[in-house]
């Protein structure tokens, strides 16, 4: 018994560790976007030469690819420490924030080039140029089906304002 909770007391122990540590990392990774929100709106409101202008736009989409890359392994390791959530909808935060819970009623298979495309799958903004081929199964043809493509954190993790923007 007394050696069950020791084991018991260092996992808890190796668990707070790891909260502590992801904790650290997204309270930086906040602060680093606080401060390119900062310069965001800095250079919406000052007028610069074209080559200042053109060096801020190139760090910033440095730093944007940046934020995603963050983001993409702050949601995996998310993830991982929520074994009971294995939906990627929902550990990216799609169900809750843009759709509400729903009861998958059909198959729907999504590709971009021949790549087919899955919940969860990350795909970067090069590999997504050309429009989707999307098939849609079911036997009613008298029946209506709702495609949501969304990308909730657009334009960065940092700031999403556009996340649910209607085209």
């Amino acid at each position: 018994v007394e050696e069950i909770k020791a084991l018991l007391e260092k996992q808890i122990n190796e668990d707070m560790i790891r909260q502590e540590a992801i904790v650290n990392v997204i309270r930086l990774f906040d602060q680093a976007s606080a401060d390119k929100e900062y310069m965001w709106k800095a250079y919406a409101r000052n007028a610069k030469t074209f080559q200042k202008n053109a060096l801020n736009d190139n760090f910033l989409k440095a730093e944007g690819w940046k934020d995603y890359e963050i983001h993409s392994a702050l949601l995996k390791l998310a993830g991982e420490m929520q074994p009971d959530t294995k939906d990627p909808l929902v550990v990216a935060r799609v169900i809750g924030d843009v759709l509400d819970s729903f009861t998958r009623s059909i198959n729907l298979c999504v590709s971009y080039d021949d790549r087919e495309v899955s919940n969860g799958c990350e795909l970067k903004p090069s590999q997504v140029v050309n429009q989707p081929r999307v098939d849609i199964g079911g036997d009613d043809m008298r029946t209506f089906h709702t495609l949501v493509m969304v990308d909730p954190d657009a334009p960065s993790p940092c700031n999403p304002n556009l996340g649910e923007y209607l085209h």
